[in-house]
């Protein structure tokens, strides 16, 4: 497979010699990382040290693409305008496979260590460019050919051969369109912003994307109309000049349907020329001087961006040092503060439940049939605000639990070297932490959202709420947190009970909830059972604090 893969690369050897492309450097440069591709685990087990189960990672991700072309070819079905179904199609491949790339290649688009032997040689940055270009490239085109398989047939008995024709070049498009602009963005900020900052973008474009991804996924259909949009066509709109799937939907009514208005031919031209410019800003312009900057990510050098020694902490720290008892918890809570900071891998896994829970909510709470307003009188006469409040305890339950874990988890023998009498206090410190960097703000809006839904009278009820998470709050840190801040690998997050203790948690806030719920109608037994909560949530705070050293597995 590789080899056909670089004599079709080879194919265009004119065209990458007119850009200042090398060709046998290329080739040389392209089959040694189509040969490293095969011994690197990529999507979902990057953790496996099975060796079996890391041979069958090609076989699983190919399955699943397969399975996603499927989901999406029906909209070709649904829609009875087919371009307009193409592009529905082809903006959700695009996101995938934009996705993917920022997700699984990033650390391939910035690996510099094949420059530790290229650069030594005399191989120009022209090369070195195209060549990564060309390596995500061809191994996108295996997944991309698992997933295109059943709309290739679906076109193939509907449109015949020229159909499948015109279909090819739309999906070659969009290759292209995507991996050139995933290239120009990451090259633009290497040009505009320092090399400390490179990396901490890059992470926050992973969360939004998948903030995006399970954002559109559920609620997509339930503030669109469907069943208009089915006979709708989505190319008269002007917005779509701006969206890539329909300049490469435009083609199709184009060459296919035989109409020929300007917009369709504009936008049409747009999908055929967008990539050769990409391609041309990317090695006449951006590609100056990428090898060196690849190279100054890992080297550290004095292009990076220098931190603020004296920079003040923030209102939120503030008032979380205010929570510490001692010393010791107030450092604590400072230490844990900047390490959740810091730390990619903890944000990369934290981040994106901060959005997922009110999306979620927002899911279920429109569940009803009618048009917005509606659904909203509808929300307004529920009490689907008892959902909401307990909604928000994985807003704190999530950061909390992660502290716990940390990439590079080997630099916690500094707890041993310290003399910390009860490293329970740790424990607070990142109770402390979580509470107030994620918990309190995101509730605080939740808050305001109950308000102006269902007005002053769940304001109570929210009360009540908060004392029974930060009560749930102090279960979890007595039953689960069974390892000092940031001292355990990530690998070791995924083992044995916690499945078991995930389903404990469920029960155990399932209970509170319930109980909450059957009292809501009384508002002085909310505030008595506020006072109550808030009374043994401080009697096992102390309890934490008083923590001994083999409570903890570390």
């Amino acid at each position: 497979m590789n080899k056909f893969l670089l004599k079709l690369v080879a194919l265009f050897n004119p065209f990458w010699r007119s850009l200042g492309v090398d060709t046998k450097q290329l080739a040389a440069i392209l089959g040694s990382k189509l040969l490293m591709d095969q011994r690197r685990v990529k999507g979902f087990g990057n953790n496996s040290k099975n060796e079996k189960k890391q041979k069958n990672q090609n076989t699983t991700n190919l399955l699943l693409y397969f399975i996603m072309g499927v989901f999406l070819m029906t909209t070709f079905v649904q829609f009875e305008h087919l371009p307009t179904g193409m592009t529905l199609f082809f903006s959700a491949w695009m996101v995938l496979l934009i996705m993917t790339l920022i997700t699984d290649f990033t650390e391939v688009l910035i690996d510099v260590r094949d420059n530790y032997i290229i650069l030594p040689q005399p191989v120009n940055d022209r090369t070195v460019t195209i060549s990564r270009i060309l390596h995500v490239l061809l191994y996108l085109s295996k997944l991309a050919f698992a997933f295109m398989i059943p709309s290739v047939i679906y076109i193939i008995i509907k449109y015949g051969w020229l159909g499948i024709l015109i279909f090819g070049l739309q999906f070659s498009l969009s290759v292209i369109i995507a991996i050139f602009f995933v290239n120009l963005v990451y090259l633009i900020i290497l040009n505009v912003t320092s090399i400390a900052r490179f990396k901490e973008i890059i992470g926050y474009f992973q969360i939004a994307f998948s903030i995006l991804i399970f954002g559109g996924y559920y609620l997509l259909p339930r503030l669109l109309d469907f069943e208009q949009l089915q006979e709708a066509n989505v190319l008269e709109n002007p917005i779509t000049y701006l969206l890539p799937s329909a300049w490469i939907a435009s083609i199709w009514e184009v060459l296919i349907n035989g109409i020929f208005q300007t917009n369709y031919i504009i936008m049409s031209v747009l999908a055929l020329i967008t990539p050769v410019l990409f391609l041309i800003l990317i090695i006449r312009v951006l590609a100056k001087q990428f090898s060196q900057k690849m190279m100054a990510i890992t080297a550290g050098n004095s292009t990076q961006r220098k931190e603020k020694k004296d920079k003040k902490p923030s209102l939120l720290l503030k008032f979380a040092l205010r929570l510490g008892k001692n010393q010791q918890e107030k450092a604590g809570i400072e230490w844990i503060w900047k390490m959740m900071q810091r730390s990619r891998d903890y944000k990369l896994r934290v981040y994106p439940s901060l959005a997922f829970i009110p999306m979620f909510f927002v899911y279920m709470a429109f569940t009803e049939e009618g048009t917005l307003g509606e659904k909203i009188v509808a929300l307004q006469a529920s009490d689907w605000y008892i959902v909401l409040i307990y909604f928000c305890v994985m807003l704190f339950a999530t950061p909390f639990l992660s502290t716990q874990y940390n990439e590079k988890s080997k630099t916690a023998w500094i707890f041993h070297t310290l003399p910390i009498r009860q490293p329970g206090a740790l424990v607070m410190s990142a109770f402390w932490a979580s509470l107030v960097k994620f918990f309190i703000p995101t509730y605080l809006l939740m808050l305001a959202t109950g308000l102006s839904i269902w007005g002053i009278k769940v304001l109570d009820d929210f009360l009540l709420g908060l004392m029974l998470i930060l009560l749930f709050g102090v279960i979890m840190a007595m039953m689960l947190y069974e390892h000092l801040p940031f001292s355990e690998s990530w690998k070791n997050q995924a083992k044995g009970g916690n499945f078991v203790r995930n389903i404990f948690s469920v029960f155990v806030i399932s209970l509170l909830g319930l109980a909450h719920y059957s009292i809501s109608d009384f508002t002085y037994m909310v505030w008595s059972a506020t006072i109550l909560v808030a009374s043994i949530f401080l009697f096992a705070v102390e309890s934490i604090r008083k923590k001994e050293w083999q409570s903890f597995k570390n």
